[in-house]
């Protein structure tokens, strides 16, 4: 009611105003003609000019009216003008200092059409709100998806300045740490190829390529810069993708055909030379033909125990080797292992020894395959370990499991071989390397590793090595 007496306040006043104009102007012209009909007590006037007299001041009085409602209904208009214009002034200000989940503009309305205008405006608002709670809400999904990426994106400026990083991006630069978005990409990757080819891509407005390496990380990363015009005008996407194993991978397969080639071509070659001679006569020569058919022999056991380590390898691999696991004590797995390789050491000049720790629990494992992979280990020891040295293989309980660990006093390894001293093929030094394959370490790591355990080495040039593999202890 009040809001509607507010709305209609300046058509009352005007209406009021105009019935007191009208009203008095009606009595005082009614007073005037009363006063022309009535004769005059001491002069006497001609009708005509009496009545032309009381024409000339209706006029007046006319105009005065009528300049005066014109005047009072503009002061009335311009005073109801301000009043709505200060309640949206009042609404204007509330929008502009408010934040957009604070804003409430129908209660600063007085007037029922500002009220109006204000709920219209509250419901743009509060459609706003959901649409910005939903891109919101796509935002961080998007974003939880990007981060979990596993190739590093950055997302550049027309200037070169960050504009978007994920977590895969962040690790490879530490980003987290030391850069912030709108930082350049020189400081956040320091890295001048990564910058040049950004800005080969910005110059061609093509997709750029190239392989880098950030030997801070060592680390080997493909980078692919495409420019984003079509969406972003003037930005461009890197995409980072860390190729490192890729690489390594190459290397172990380059170096597993070299390895390959290397054993098989001694043998094969003794062996064409062997052919050979006997060939061009050495056959009717019955102590030379039967010497050399002794190395004949000799060369093809080679390569048959090479084909059979590599099958069984093979199979390791692939898991088709049944595991059959049972309970076993320390002594069951390596007394037997010791044991066959007693005599060689002893025919080496080295003493062998066993240190198992009293009441090691037991250990769930296919006591055949770990007894090969012990045997392969103290073989290897025996093989670089100079006459008058020692073997000593030992088992612990350490933890939740039983670590066994064959120690030799031998030449030791060089710390840049022990990474890939259990790779296939892989020998350390090849002038000490024997008559060995090369796969005995890469057979043992794959047995211990179908047992659930796992194995390492430590080693110094000159002091010997240790090989320990552990393995789960039986609940």
């Amino acid at each position: 009611m009040i809001m509607r007496r507010s709305r209609f306040l300046p058509y009352i006043l005007i209406t009021i105003l105009y019935l007191l104009i009208f009203g008095g102007l009606a009595i005082y012209f009614s007073l005037v003609f009363q006063s022309i009909e009535s004769p005059a007590t001491e002069a006497r006037v001609t009708p005509p000019t009496q009545a032309q007299s009381g024409l000339t001041l209706l006029y007046q009085a006319i105009l005065f009216a009528a300049v005066l409602c014109i005047v009072m209904t503009i002061l009335l208009f311009k005073v109801s003008g301000r009043l709505v214009t200060r309640q949206i002034q009042r609404l204007n200000h509330i929008l502009m200092s408010s934040k957009l989940e604070d804003i409430n503009l129908v209660s600063s309305a007085d007037q029922e059409e500002i009220r109006q205008l204000a709920d219209t405006i509250e419901s743009v608002i509060d459609d706003s709100r959901k649409r910005i709670a939903m891109l919101e809400r796509e935002k961080k999904r998007l974003i939880d998806v990007i981060d979990h990426v596993p190739d590093g994106i950055l997302v550049v400026g027309n200037e070169g300045e960050l504009l978007f990083t994920n977590l895969a991006a962040q690790r490879l630069f530490d980003l987290d740490k030391t850069i912030r978005i709108g930082e350049s990409l020189a400081k956040a990757t320091r890295h001048h190829q990564i910058v040049e080819l950004w800005r080969q891509a910005r110059a061609d407005g093509k997709i750029k390529s190239a392989v880098i390496e950030l030997p801070a990380r060592r680390i080997t990363i493909q980078a692919t810069c495409s420019p984003l015009d079509d969406y972003l005008p003037g930005s461009t996407i890197i995409l980072l993708e860390d190729i490192s194993r890729l690489r390594l991978l190459e290397t172990v397969r380059r170096d597993f055909i070299s390895n390959i080639s290397h054993e098989l071509r001694t043998p094969l070659a003794s062996l064409k030379a062997l052919t050979e001679t006997l060939m061009d006569g050495a056959l009717e020569d019955p102590s030379v033909s039967r010497h050399f058919l002794t190395q004949i022999d000799t060369e093809v056991d080679s390569l048959t125990l090479l084909v059979q380590e590599l099958l069984e390898l093979s199979r390791i691999e692939s898991g088709k080797v049944p595991i059959h696991m049972n309970p076993h004590s320390a002594e069951e797995l390596i007394l037997p292992a010791v044991e066959r390789l007693r005599l060689q050491a002893e025919r080496n000049g080295l003493t062998i020894r066993v240190d198992i720790e009293p009441g090691i629990p037991h250990v769930s494992a296919d006591q055949v395959r770990l007894q090969q992979v012990i045997v392969n280990l103290v073989h290897n020891a025996i093989k670089f370990t100079p006459p008058g040295g020692e073997v000593a293989v030992s088992a612990k309980h350490i933890d939740d499991s039983i670590v066994f660990a064959i120690r030799d006093t031998g030449t030791g390894i060089a710390q840049h071989d022990i990474p890939r001293i259990f790779e296939r093929f892989y020998k350390a030094d090849r002038s000490r390397s024997g008559g060995g394959t090369g796969l005995g370490l890469a057979i043992a790591k794959h047995l211990v590793e179908a047992h659930s355990g796992k194995i390492w080495v430590e080693s110094q040039e000159g002091e010997g090595s240790t090989f320990y593999f552990s393995l789960p202890r039986t609940p």
